[in-house]
């Protein structure tokens, strides 16, 4: 399923992600914005950009991952003893 709007190109995507970050980083020490979309042929186009403290943009991006693969972890774990209680 396509839900990119078919006008917006991969550079006119790039800047959107671009303006988000600045807009951000006006007001926040450190900014992240991570975007995926579905390009044309059903490619996935992934737009990251960071604004403000580099380092503080790459630990909340680190610590976003980090805490969403432990809560899938867990969710997994807590589906498989769900399993074998049936």
């Amino acid at each position: 399923m396509d839900d990119s709007p078919s006008y917006l190109s991969p550079e006119n995507a790039e800047k959107m992600v671009r303006r988000a970050a600045a807009q951000l980083g006006e007001h926040f020490l450190g900014v992240a914005v991570i975007a995926v979309r579905q390009e044309d042929g059903g490619a996935s186009g992934c737009y990251f950009r960071t604004a403000g403290n580099s380092h503080a943009s790459e630990k909340a991006a680190e610590d976003f991952v980090s805490r969403a693969v432990t809560r899938r972890r867990v969710r997994h774990e807590i589906e498989a003893r769900k399993e074998f209680r049936e």
